[in-house]
């Protein structure tokens, strides 16, 4: 029996390389209009340029603190994005 292949990517909080699937995924997504928006992707099928992290608020925090996914995506993040992305985390703990 083989062994199936196993996705991994890095967070951008720890820059640790884990499990796709133990990440969440965040998107950016062009409307056409030179406006994109950024969205949660929770079956990561999206497509987009993809930004992943871990489900801790240490990492969350850190992400946030040094700006990280604004730098990643090119765009403003708002806080409530952040808050966004923090109710996921409280609810997969």
């Amino acid at each position: 029996m083989k062994n199936k292949h196993i996705p991994m990517r890095m967070c951008t909080g720890c820059n640790e390389m884990k499990n796709k699937m133990d990440l969440i995924r965040i998107v950016k997504v062009n409307d056409g209009n030179k406006h994109s928006c950024l969205l949660i992707d929770k079956s990561f099928k999206k497509p987009g340029r993809g930004a992943y992290v871990c489900k801790n608020l240490e990492c969350l925090k850190n992400v946030k603190k040094t700006k990280r996914l604004e730098r990643l995506c090119s765009c403003k993040v708002p806080d409530d994005f952040y808050s966004e992305i923090k109710e996921v985390i409280l609810l997969n703990e």
